[in-house]
């Protein structure tokens, strides 16, 4: 330890003597350890944290697919990833290899509060909502903060109804209060008893914040739909399991498979039909570890994040190669230094450990500027990621500090090892009897800072042409044509029973606000939706069709295997208000939505795919099978396709049906004439009027919706060119100090060249054709490289090759132009060498 001290002491020293040295160094740590830190500390939240409950890797998921919703139909074949009511009761008592299993709907719910002795017509509260089944915390090993949490018991037909308040809610609303144990208050116009508060940190399942836990059997109170219990067409539920001791997750799959063909075949009956045969052959459960619970931004992160881990531990290793760039050039002007110490005693390994305390020293300083700065950086980072409902914050924990330091030691060692051998192997005589300018000219002298040039450039160039690929798939995207016309269109979101407004107040109320906002100067036309285009919800279901036309096994009524479509209903004049063109046939008009007709309109691909080039008007479709007459919609148009859901997939079959039975929540979209948000308050204005116990709505252009769904796309292209420029600038800089170093030591050499004779540009040229070589060197390992590994990156792509060569060509051609001009400055500084002055300083 007193070595150390004296080591360290000694190394402080010799940085404080080299201030522009440090200063640099330091500089260059910084920006590569804090870049990985901060994206680190992303990972870290969105990727790796754990959920906040007992023993969480003992925990499975039957699927951790982070969508949100149900389907409806058919059995479900192949990966089962959602279950009926009848699945979940099945697979909790007849499991093997599980302590317990518990349910849960992805779904979550709005739902409307109010003290019972409240004036009913005040304006209820609102908070978000979900159902679970009564084993659910006692499964994941939660703990209350006040009073109880559910228990089987409370999930039973008859019980009482109860809920539980989330550690948040309670503390934001009733301020720690633990007198709302046993208060009952009225959510959605019934009494429900608040049974206990969840534990601080508890948060759910899944990445969202939940309000309100209720009860499985609560579910018609809480979502307003009808029991669905009885239902086996119905898949709403995900579950979980805590697995036994000694359990691994792949003997449970095992075992939950063939549970799962046993329910099938109990459910086929005596004679199942070969369909059915054919669908218990493919359907299967793929549990997965449940210890993160699911999160629909890890799925859709997770691969960019990795990707941009990648990408700045490359940024971390030019930086890396720079500092050592820089302590090979300043173990030259440390020769005379080496050599005495190396003539009084010294050993090589004594010398190379005080080096590398000097290296570690560096790094760790500039990890702990590169930790300040993530700090703050990975906040603003988390922020654009992850958005600010995200129920898990970005933490210097043990992990991300035990990360900083790794890399930093790492660094350390990595960047100060080569020159404190190279160092440390200095002739002796020679080193005390020649003069440090008597370097020779040969390419080979500077081979180390060759190489490591070389090496900046190479790792630099698949960085910069990810950038490119993601900054030109950003741009493909924006310029998609998404089929609809959103520049004048505003959204607005209202739920009239979540309000309470009884169904039939509801149904009155629709025409009213509609009326009052096409009467607002501006107004083109307004309409109701249950779904609005890119708004990020969904509704698929398996559909059996009939008719002259029909495809040919439906028209006995009995779907074939891969007959399915999306639905969404709407009201009169959807398609001119949205701006969707109709192909053939007809919109929905208004008599059909007051007649209550049961009509609808398909797109292009549900014609092309259900209807082979034959007229689908006049057909009939229906949702599920067998074909009800009494179910049915006749077809009155066809619609041009449109990016309703996906920017990136494929468009899928869409059915589009006149709105029958309202919802508990619609979205009103209107088109203007000009601008929409110059009346965006008058239309919230005529909302508030018309409906005045509906909750402050929002109006907002639908622009901002479509906008949201490239915020991954913008988040990646942004952080990749943040990285792929600091990798460019960092590389050039290294070639920079590689350059002048070669300049600064070959002074004598060029005073020579020039007393002889030689001219300016010859002595420019001479210079300039050693950094095109490094950076010929450079890009010829660089190429391969990037095509190698830009092929990770595919799946991000949208019409693009992972190996574009117009990319590829255009960063290659930037990088060489700034690695001319990082090379043009020390080589112009040569051309202007005295020749008396660099033979005199001999």
């Amino acid at each position: 330890m007193g070595i150390l001290i004296q080591d360290l002491r000694y190394a402080v020293r010799m940085l404080a003597k080299a201030p522009g040295f440090t200063a640099v160094s330091l500089l260059t740590l910084a920006l590569g350890i804090g870049g990985n830190t901060a994206i680190f500390s992303i990972v870290d939240a969105v990727l790796l944290r754990s959920l906040p409950v007992a023993n969480p890797h003992e925990l499975a998921l039957f699927s951790d697919d982070p969508s949100q919703g149900a389907y409806s139909g058919n059995v479900m074949t192949g990966l089962w990833y959602e279950f009926t009511y009848h699945d979940y009761e099945f697979f909790r008592d007849h499991n093997e290899s599980f302590r317990d299993i518990c349910a849960f709907q992805s779904n979550r719910y709005t739902i409307r509060i109010r003290a019972l002795d409240s004036n009913s017509l005040a304006r209820a509260e609102f908070a978000r909502g979900k159902v679970v089944s009564g084993n659910y915390f006692s499964v994941l090993g939660v703990q209350p903060t006040v009073g109880r949490l559910l228990s089987p018991g409370d999930d039973r037909p008859g019980a009482p109804e109860v809920a539980v308040m989330s550690y948040a809610y309670w503390h934001r609303r009733y301020n720690n209060d633990s007198s709302i144990v046993g208060r009952t208050l009225e959510i959605n116009g019934a009494p429900f008893t608040i049974a206990g508060v969840a534990a601080p940190e508890f948060f759910g399942e899944s990445m969202n914040t939940e309000d309100f836990w209720f009860p499985l059997i609560a579910h018609p109170l809480v979502s307003g739909h009808e029991p669905v219990f009885e239902d086996t067409t119905y898949y709403w539920l995900n579950m979980m399991g805590r697995l036994k001791p000694g359990v691994t997750l792949r003997q449970a799959q095992v075992a939950v498979n063939v549970d799962l063909r046993q329910l099938l075949l109990v459910e086929a009956g005596p004679k199942p039909s070969q369909r059915y045969q054919r669908s218990l052959a493919t359907s299967h459960i793929q549990l997965a570890p449940g210890a993160l619970g699911i999160s629909y931004l890890r799925s859709k992160y997770s691969q960019p994040l990795h990707v941009l881990l990648a990408a700045v531990g490359l940024v971390l290793l030019i930086a890396c190669a720079n500092v050592a760039n820089l302590l090979l050039s300043r173990a030259v002007s440390r020769e005379r230094e080496i050599s005495v110490r190396l003539a009084v005693g010294a050993t090589r390994g004594r010398l190379v450990r005080q080096l590398l305390t000097e290296s570690v020293l560096l790094s760790s300083m500039g990890g702990l500027l590169g930790i300040l700065g993530a700090w703050w950086g990975a906040k603003l980072l988390f922020v654009m990621v992850a958005g600010k409902g995200f129920p898990v914050h970005i933490s210097e924990n043990s992990l991300v500090l035990g990360f900083a330091l790794l890399i930093s030691l790492a660094a350390g060692i990595m960047f100060g090892l080569a020159p404190a051998i190279r160092a440390s192997r200095h002739d002796l005589a020679s080193s005390m009897t020649r003069s440090t300018n008597l370097a020779g000219s040969s390419f080979r002298q500077f081979a180390s800072a060759n190489c490591l040039v070389v090496l900046q450039i190479a790792i630099a160039l698949p960085v910069l042409v990810g950038a490119g690929l993601f900054a030109r798939t950003l741009r493909n995207l924006l310029s998609e044509d998404l089929g609809f016309h959103e520049d004048h269109l505003l959204i607005a979101y209202v739920e009239p029973e979540t309000a309470g407004y009884t169904p039939e107040q509801a149904r009155v109320l629709y025409p009213s606000l509609l009326d009052g906002i096409s009467a607002i100067p501006g107004v083109l036309s307004a309409t109701i939706d249950s779904t609005t285009p890119l708004g990020g919800h969904e509704s698929a279901t398996s559909i059996s069709i009939q008719g002259p036309s029909a495809p040919h096994s439906q028209k006995s009524g009995v779907p074939s295997e891969d007959m399915g479509a999306h639905m969404v209903d709407v009201g009169a004049r959807y398609f001119e208000t949205v701006g969707i063109p109709i192909l053939l046939g007809r919109d929905i008009s208004p008599e059909d939505i007051q007649q209550n007709r049961r009509v609808g309109i398909i797109n292009q691909t549900m014609a092309r795919k259900y209807f082979a080039g034959a007229s689908p008007i006049g057909q009939q479709y229906c949702q599920g099978s067998p074909f009800q007459p009494d179910r049915a919609f006749e077809i009155v148009g066809v619609a041009a396709d449109a990016r309703y859901y996906s920017i990136r997939e494929a468009i899928p079959p869409t059915a589009f049906n006149a709105l029958g039975k309202l919802r508990r929540g619609e979205y009103i979209v209107i088109r203007t004439a000009g601008d929409p948000t110059r009346i965006d308050a008058e239309a919230s204005n005529v909302i508030a009027t018309v409906a005045p116990l509906l909750p402050s709505t929002s109006v907002v252009p639908l622009r901002n919706q479509v906008q949201n769904r490239f915020k991954q796309d913008r988040t990646v292209a942004g952080l990749s060119g943040t990285f792929g420029g600091l990798a460019l600038t960092l590389a050039c800089i290294g070639l920079y100090g590689a350059m002048a170093y070669r300049v600064s030591r070959r002074t004598r050499e060029i005073g020579i060249r020039v007393a002889l004779g030689a001219q300016q540009s010859g002595v420019l040229l001479l210079v300039m054709k050693e950094c095109a070589l490094l950076v010929a060197a450079g890009l010829g390992i660089g190429i391969p490289l990037t095509l190698a590994s830009t092929r990770i990156i595919a799946s991000q792509l949208f019409e693009l090759s992972p190996m574009d060569p117009l990319t590829i060509t255009v960063v290659s051609v930037v990088l060489a132009i700034v690695a001319a001009i990082a090379g043009f400055v020390p080589a112009r500084r040569a051309i202007r060498v005295d020749p008396m002055v660099a033979l005199r300083s001999e």
